[in-house]
């Protein structure tokens, strides 16, 4: 198995002729592609490459086609050119491919995704090539000699020596028996590193010696390359530089003789590691600077990287900082590349997993689809009425839905209402038992005094309680009850029922109006409007300040109506450019406080805006943060 066939060349290029040839040619090919120099891999590419837009994508021909183009992608190392080739292939064509071809198949993805640094997946694709095991009785005995390898290779590099230990044995008992001696070879070479890795160094160096004593002869050129780096590998990590380091060149010699590239960076940055460990420094650099260029030229990013990294830090150790940061910074850059292809082809990768997914739900609803087409036919009848009752379920739900938010927001509006004249039948009635505390003589006049400004706040919660009611049982909002009044009036009423709560924190409310001004408007709801504004004005003024309430005429620009305007100004915190915003809205909390501890619902406000908006009127605001702020709102007016 080791030498090349001299007439592979005439058979790959009568199969370019005759397609009927490629599975015998196949067959010929796989043993020895990994053994191909660059020159042939490009010659047989040239030759087969071309082919596969010729024939026809389900037949065996153009399966083994598929599988020798595979073969030479996945020798110069396009491991996920050869994941998508084969992977289309095995979506395109299912369980219609032959054991002969899906083995290889699977073998060379599961190689290339070992390539890629993706262990899971690979033995995931070697996994189920065990499966098949009358390809042994059916002479290819090659592939599951080297799926038992690769099984054991990738349980080395997930650490688990032991699994690689008893996976090499097998295969070494396997290709004894099936006198495959380049495997049988290889097997004892992956023993020898399985007990490496254990710590088991006298077993390690037995194998080893075992493998170059008795396979110079039979084992091809690269593997007993392969044999001689992992002695100087092993002789490294016993301390012992000598032997290591001229194990080492022997097999430096043999790759690059045989032109194996990758394998010679492999060699010459173990050399590198060992040489900068024992300070030979001038010695490293120049094995790392070789490995370097051959990396560069190759393309293999994985040893790009990790050479960049090891030149970083050479440089670094002999302290020659400036060659040592640019090192650092290509390995950055290199490292970002890599990782966004990574991202991209996890993504790609991705995307055709669900695309097969897809595809198979898709075929799987279709035969479900003919199936269920009688009993959709028997079953429309309730279906339709089901249909039918869930409209009207759902239409149900939705106004009951929409009745319950109209309820709470009236509770809302309402609680926040009854508020206020629940504030001042208590301050009327705290003045009363103060007074009558502090001159019994004077009790009596007080009472009688106070006793009609507790009933006119008795009436108003009994009017916020009917107008609750009304609404309740209209399940919306009723229509203003208009009526001609003197805004005036309503001013001066509000004042009074907010004397009180001011006369607590020594506010004095003030009223201005150039001329007393007629509205049409709902008179409850435009008392409730400056009872807000008033009430707002002492709970966030500063104690011992003045509180104006003016009535000005108003000229509306947008529609050409005589409009005026009542302006509530307190000389409190103010308003932030983002309060000023927002104090309009729906239980919105500012950033100023009640300077008494009063509680704010952060809904007066919103009822504001509503009210006036329904009479057609507009509000607004005018404050500079930090001095004060002049609540408004504007009115048509009607002609005197």
């Amino acid at each position: 198995m080791g030498k090349v066939p001299d007439d592979l060349d005439f058979l790959v290029r009568q199969a370019t002729v005759n397609t009927s040839l490629l599975e015998g040619v196949m067959d010929q090919l796989i043993p020895f592609t990994m053994h191909l120099p660059p020159e042939k891999i490009q010659l047989y590419k040239k030759w087969l490459v071309p082919l596969l837009d010729t024939l026809e994508g389900g037949s065996t021909h153009y399966g083994a086609l598929v599988v020798m183009v595979a073969l030479l992608k996945y020798r110069e190392t396009r491991f996920q050119e050869v994941i998508d080739l084969l992977v289309t292939y095995k979506d395109n064509n299912g369980e219609n491919i032959p054991v002969a071809l899906l083995v290889p198949a699977n073998s060379l993805i599961g190689g290339s995704y070992r390539g890629l640094g993706e262990l899971e997946r690979a033995l995931e694709f070697f996994q189920q090539n065990i499966r098949y095991d009358q390809y042994e009785r059916e002479g290819h005995k090659f592939f599951y000699s080297v799926t038992l390898y690769h099984i054991a290779e990738i349980y080395g590099e997930l650490q688990e020596f032991e699994k690689k230990l008893q996976k090499h044995k097998q295969s070494q008992q396997f290709n004894e028996r099936s006198n495959n001696k380049d495997f049988y070879f290889r097997a004892l070479n992956g023993i020898g590193r399985a007990y490496q890795g254990l710590q088991d160094y006298d077993n390690a160096l037995e194998y080893f010696l075992k493998v170059e004593k008795e396979s110079n002869q039979i084992c091809t050129i690269p593997f007993r390359a392969r044999n001689l780096h992992d002695l100087g590998c092993l002789y490294a990590e016993l301390n012992n530089v000598d032997n290591a380091l001229d194990y080492f060149e022997q097999a430096l010699c043999i790759r690059r003789e045989q032109k194996l590239v990758n394998a010679s960076i492999t060699t010459l940055m173990e050399m590198g590691r060992i040489l900068m460990a024992n300070d030979r420094i001038e010695d490293a650099i120049v094995l790392l600077n070789e490995a370097l260029h051959y990396a560069d030229n190759l393309g293999v990013k994985k040893k790009q990287l990790q050479l960049y990294k090891l030149l970083s830090e050479v440089y670094e150790y002999c302290k020659r900082y400036d060659v040592a940061l640019e090192y650092f910074k290509q390995f950055n850059r290199l490292k970002e590349e890599v990782d966004d292809v990574n991202k991209t082809r996890v993504e790609n990768q991705r995307i055709r997993e669900m695309n097969t997914l897809l595809a198979k739900q898709k075929d799987l609803i279709e035969n479900q689809k003919i199936k269920l087409e009688g009993a959709i036919a028997e079953l429309s009848s309730v279906n339709n009425n089901l249909v039918q009752a869930n409209i009207s379920l759902r239409n149900r739900t939705q106004q009951l839905h929409a009745t319950l938010e109209a309820n709470n927001e009236i509770l809302k509006i309402t609680a926040h209402d009854l508020k206020n004249p629940l504030c001042g039948i208590i301050g009327l009635v705290d003045l009363v038992i103060f007074e009558s505390e502090e001159a019994h003589q004077s009790a009596y006049e007080t009472v009688m005094e106070n006793v009609p400004l507790v009933k006119e706040e008795a009436n108003r919660m009994l009017q916020i309680i009917i107008d609750l009611l009304d609404k309740h049982r209209a399940g919306e909002q009723p229509a203003l009850i208009k009526e001609r009044v003197t805004l005036n009036e309503i001013v001066i009423r509000v004042i009074r029922w907010n004397t009180k709560q001011a006369q607590e924190k020594g506010i004095l409310l003030h009223f201005h109006s150039c001329s007393p001004f007629i509205v049409d408007v709902d008179m409850i709801s435009i008392q409730r409007v400056l009872d807000n504004y008033v009430s707002n004005a002492i709970k966030f003024s500063p104690r011992n300040s003045n509180i104006w309430v003016e009535i000005n005429p108003e000229f509306d620009d947008l529609d050409g109506k005589s409009m005026v305007k009542v302006s509530v100004l307190d000389e409190g915190p103010g308003l932030s450019e983002e309060d000023k915003k927002n104090v309009f809205g729906k239980m919105q909390s500012l950033s100023a406080k009640p300077t008494g501890g009063e509680h704010s619902s952060g809904l007066g406000l919103y009822i504001v805006k509503t009210l006036v908006e329904l009479h057609d009127g507009r509000v607004g605001v005018e404050s500079e943060y930090g001095k004060g702020a002049s609540f408004w709102f504007a009115l048509p007016v009607l002609e005197t």
